[in-house]
């Protein structure tokens, strides 16, 4: 969005491609949780500029390099995203088993709720849950293979607060813990000692990272004079990054 919404204000013609019904990419999901709305309101900010630019969009269109050669644009843009990681576990197509970027919302989670990855984006879901209004209230178990949550993904104001209310919630991630096993009633963990232990669950649900989709970026290498990847699909990061990434991307178009 914002690669386009540059290279319109520099006088370029830009159509935007979108394979979902919907522009916003990952900050989506952020509608339904209190503390992220203003990322939803970024969203709501830039397809306003897209419309007052009369940049072309279309929705429901995954751009194949047939229909991108077909475009015979000079210059062909990928933010494209990235694919979450599924690990190898036992039990991993499971139906409890949730992908946390596929979650519109905490409806038919369930009680107990097991989040198979610590970083930024389990710990923020885990506390988006316990601090949901339900009844009964969630109760909320993240396992992290690491000695620390978060793995340095996020600034320090940003974590300071991420941690103070993740104590108000009394959410402490399992450390040095992973899981070996899905069962249909929870999972199987190990911990740093080498103990198994089970953790009933209702949901299970998947939150271990992203990685660049590097064979559908190569795909539309060819498919314009210049080609430029941004966003995730180049390098895997966080929204600040992703955007300045489009800006420069749109900047550098002569």
């Amino acid at each position: 969005m914002q690669a386009a919404i540059t290279a319109a204000e520099r006088g370029h013609q830009v159509t935007l491609y979108e394979k979902s019904g919907s522009l916003g990419g990952m900050l989506r999901f952020a509608k339904n949780v209190p503390f992220k709305r203003d990322l939803y309101n970024l969203i709501e900010s830039m397809s306003a500029q897209l419309s007052s630019l009369k940049v072309r969009i279309l929705l429901n269109s995954e751009l194949t390099p047939e229909i991108a050669r077909s475009e015979q644009a000079d210059v062909l843009i990928s933010a494209i995203g990235a694919e979450p990681i599924i690990p190898p576990i036992p039990g991993i197509d499971n139906p409890i088993v949730k992908l946390v970027s596929k979650l519109d919302s905490d409806t038919g989670i369930g009680e107990r709720v097991v989040i198979i990855g610590g970083g930024l984006v389990g710990c923020e879901e885990a506390l988006h849950l316990l601090q949901t209004p339900c009844k009964p209230r969630h109760v909320v178990t993240v396992v992290e293979m690491m000695d620390r949550p978060y793995h340095n993904e996020t600034n320090f104001r940003h974590l300071w607060g991420l941690e103070a209310e993740m104590e108000k919630c009394g959410l402490r991630p399992m450390l040095n813990t992973r899981c070996v096993d899905i069962k249909d009633d929870g999972v199987v963990v190990v911990g740093a000692d080498g103990k198994e232990q089970f953790l009933p669950a209702d949901a299970v649900i998947l939150s271990v990272g992203y990685s660049s989709p590097r064979d559908q970026v190569m795909a539309l290498r060819e498919c314009a004079p210049e080609f430029r990847p941004i966003g995730d699909c180049a390098k895997v990061s966080q929204v600040t990054e992703a955007i300045r990434s489009g800006y420069d991307a749109a900047l550098s178009i002569e």
